[in-house]
């Protein structure tokens, strides 16, 4: 035996750990030493053995052939050293090394029946090979024995099982379930908008992974990211809800690991807009009332044109023309304006006719107003001062033309006023003039032979034809009487006094003068 013969021994794959006896047993006459070094130690000769942590048997051996033996534990994949040699000395005696093996180590498989798994959820792992079996590490295992059990690790988690061919042999073998992390996906920020309008949510990109799976809810759209594809797809979705909305988007990685976010979309109902605005007689206005929402622009669409305007706060129209139909719009000024329109038509009004101008003769009665006064039939006619009213009929058997028969006892203005059945009215006058009629006398006392005469309605009145009454007639169809009555004396002062009508000719000729 050589000084210092070294012999190297590792455990086996799937071993575990195993205690192995070694059994040195020298040649007769034989003298040897032997040490049995762990993994890692210095078994350098020139530097001296390393003795630390190692099991050595320094004493000599009788010349008998008795064996040096010791027991070494040693587990799979670890290396131990021997060194052998002779005692005091070389020496040209040999020795038989024997290595007992209490057991074959059983080849123990071990599998994960999902991975990766999600956070928070877990995986079977299944064990094969042995007849009992224990798990470590045990805190995120359903049991620490068993050939199945449950792991449901925070974080990637190796798991070493022991399993057991029930003759006392041993194997080990590992397995590794992977906790995959989850996206984190960005639905974007809470919106609010108008009914009736659209938004785009979701942040761009939804996640920065391209390749994962999106989905919204509500039917808003789902795919998968693609970030520099001809068509890119970064997860986002134009939605128009008609009412307050939550959309969830969720996100699903390759491993098949979900994560939610949400995004509210807030609807915000338009203003109301109504308004009331009614039909107008011509030469009127109407302002619009019942405005629901105030504060917003009354408009004409389309803007007629010629010289047809509307006060924007109000909705009254100005230079309507009679029988059109005008659209206005109003639109409320808010966050959220709202827009109405409404039809508006600008009704026609009677135009009667209150005949012209008469002159009549105190004490006369006349008609007045045209035949008819107005053309439609049914529509109301009045007249003031007491002059009558009634409901225009043009062809019924108690026709009613409007006019009417009036005897005023001075000039008066009578107005007719015609409503036709939507309210509108018209108005028209006629002037009654009243003339009045008078009796008057032509008295005279001269003196006999003066040469006096006066000529009445054509008729010479002198001392020959001293007396008489004539009818003078005036041009507004009203005539008077003068009584002439002529005195002749001798050498006599007298008057001339004549009482009559305005413009009835009447004159006197006294000497020679008019």
């Amino acid at each position: 035996v050589e000084n210092n013969v070294f012999f190297t021994f590792t455990g086996p794959a799937g071993s575990g750990c195993v205690d192995y006896e070694f059994i040195m047993t020298p040649d007769a006459n034989q003298s040897i030493q032997a040490t049995m070094f762990p993994p890692n130690s210095n078994t350098c000769g020139c530097t001296g053995l390393d003795g630390a942590n190692s099991i050595e048997d320094g004493g000599g051996v009788n010349n008998d052939g008795s064996p040096i033996s010791f027991t070494v534990t040693i587990c799979e994949g670890d290396t131990w050293t021997l060194m052998v040699d002779g005692y005091a000395g070389d020496d040209d005696g040999g020795f038989n090394l024997t290595v007992i093996c209490p057991c074959t180590p059983p080849t123990i498989n071990a599998s994960s029946a999902t991975d990766p798994i999600c956070p928070g959820g877990s995986s079977v792992l299944t064990a094969s090979g042995g007849s009992t079996y224990t798990w470590t590490p045990t805190q995120s295992l359903s049991s620490s024995s068993g050939t199945s059990v449950t792991a449901s690790p925070t974080t990637t988690t190796t798991y070493t099982v022991t399993g057991d061919d029930g003759s006392g042999c041993i194997g080990t073998a590992t397995v590794t379930v992977n906790v995959s992390s989850l996206p984190v996906p960005d639905a974007g920020p809470d919106v609010t908008l108008c009914l009736g309008q659209s938004v785009t949510i979701g942040a761009d990109p939804v996640w920065n992974v391209e390749g994962d799976d999106y989905s919204w809810s509500n039917g808003a759209g789902s795919g998968t990211l693609d970030f520099s594809g001809g068509g890119q797809d970064n997860g986002t979705a134009t939605v128009s809800p008609s009412s307050n909305t939550t959309y969830t988007l969720t996100v699903t990685n390759a491993a098949g690991c979900s994560a939610q976010d949400q995004v509210n979309v807030d609807v915000i109902t338009a203003e109301d807009a109504t308004f009331s605005l009614t039909d107008f007689c011509e030469g009127a206005s109407n302002s619009a009332s019942g405005i629901a929402t105030s504060g917003g622009t009354f408009s004409l669409n389309p803007n007629p044109g010629g010289g047809v305007s509307i006060n924007s706060s109000t909705g009254e129209i100005s230079g309507g023309v009679a029988g059109a139909t005008y659209t206005v719009e109003y639109t409320t000024n808010g966050p959220c304006p709202g827009t109405s329109t409404q039809t508006v038509s600008v009704i026609s009004s009677p135009t009667p006719d209150a005949g012209p101008d008469l002159t009549i003769c105190i004490g006369s009665s006349v008609t007045i107003g045209a035949d008819p006064v107005w053309n439609v039939a049914g529509d109301d006619y009045s007249w003031d001062n007491g002059a009558g009213s009634g409901t225009l009929d043009l062809s019924g058997g108690g026709q009613d033309h409007g006019t009417a028969n009036v005897s005023p006892a001075s000039t008066t203005t009578y107005t007719l006023t015609v409503t036709n059945s939507t309210g509108c009215s018209g108005t028209d006058q006629v002037l009654v003039t009243v003339a009045t009629t008078s009796t008057g006398t032509e008295s005279y006392t001269g003196c006999s032979g003066d040469g006096y005469s006066v000529v009445v309605n054509g008729i010479t009145y002198d001392e020959g034809n001293p007396n008489g009454i004539e009818t003078l007639s005036n041009s507004n169809g009203c005539d008077s009487t003068v009584t002439i009555d002529l005195t002749f004396n001798t050498s006599v002062t007298g008057t001339e006094t004549y009482t009559g009508c305005s413009g009835d000719g009447y004159r006197v000729v006294v000497n020679g003068e008019t």
